[in-house]
């Protein structure tokens, strides 16, 4: 699946997800029992949620195969892990934080948080194709690390249980390349649209560096400058429409153009900012967020690719 369909794949799976979250909480909200509302709504929602995170997981195996027969030109059959875990806690977080006001004012806050936990989904596969197997380098790295990646040992067995299948299921037969040499080796954080955060702006300039939260934070524009961005690596916001893609050559990947144009975008930003106007909590990001405000004043944009408008489709919030 190229990156324009898959985008639009998950636009569409995400608006199913947060419709059917919109019908369940209109019909089962009431706002005078809100206790008795979140009991009753947790499990339903949960089953919701984990339903279409299903979705979610099948786009990005199926983004994951191109990517990788695209960047390899076939020599590399990728490695997939099995869908993520999501629990009844994630939803009830959720319902305990934000379920308030009228049904439909409840339906505003809390659908596009869930409708995150999908997309969610689409790029915890894409992470574990480079965290599974592999240590964190750091504690810090580990309490980002996804929750449901293998472990060193747990990855050798299963290599050692479904090696030789792995191979068969995907042509490979009496070729010697084990699971392990089938993980991507980084993933990037890729803009996708025609508006863009400075959060995600800065994060996507960073290019195909994050093979742990670690190594994403060693990446800075500025020396004088740099802040500590590693422990968001991992964070998206409610309606934020970044992908997450595979690295499996760092010569030819999707991206790579608009990420060199961000990364320009990045150090010009930090070089030509207002410094007596930053807030000293994330200069970086202030910085940035001063240039984007630039460019809407003059009438520009970022110099990227909308994926939804390359393939002449209205372009549509999750």
């Amino acid at each position: 699946m190229i990156l324009a369909a898959y985008r639009l794949a998950l636009d569409a799976t995400r608006r199913a997800a947060e419709a059917a979250v919109g019908r369940l909480i209109r019909s089962m909200y009431d706002r005078t029992e809100r206790d008795a509302s979140i009991a009753a709504l947790t499990p339903a929602l949960t089953e919701t949620v984990r339903a279409h995170r299903v979705q979610a997981h099948t786009h990005a195996v199926d983004m994951i195969r191109t990517q990788a027969e695209q960047q390899t030109g076939g020599r590399v059959a990728p490695y997939v892990s099995a869908p993520s875990g999501y629990s009844e806690a994630s939803v009830r977080t959720v319902l305990e934080e934000n379920l308030r006001g009228s049904p439909d004012e409840a339906v505003q806050i809390v659908a596009p948080m869930l409708g995150q936990h999908v997309e969610d989904a689409a790029r915890q596969t894409v992470v574990r194709t480079v965290e599974d197997g592999r240590e964190p380098a750091s504690e810090m790295d580990r309490s980002h690390w996804s929750r449901d990646a293998l472990t060193p040992s747990q990855f050798k067995s299963l290599e050692e249980r479904q090696g030789d299948l792995y191979r068969k299921l995907r042509g490979l037969d009496g070729v010697d390349r084990s699971l392990r040499e089938s993980r991507a080796v980084s993933w990037a954080r890729m803009l996708t649209g025609a508006e863009n955060c400075g959060f995600c702006v800065m994060l996507a300039s960073r290019g195909p560096v994050y093979e742990s939260a670690s190594a994403a934070g060693r990446v800075k524009a500025s020396d004088l400058y740099d802040t500590t961005t590693a422990g968001y690596v991992n964070t998206y916001h409610p309606n934020c429409d970044c992908l997450v893609v595979p690295i499996y050559t760092f010569e030819a990947w999707p991206g790579r153009e608009d990420w060199r144009k961000l990364e320009q975008f990045y150090k010009d930003a930090i070089e030509n900012a207002d410094w007596d106007k930053i807030s000293a909590k994330n200069p970086n990001l202030s910085a940035v967020e001063q240039a984007l405000r630039r460019l809407e004043e003059a009438g520009d944009s970022l110099p990227i690719t909308d994926l939804r408008g390359s393939v002449g489709a209205t372009r549509t919030a999750a």
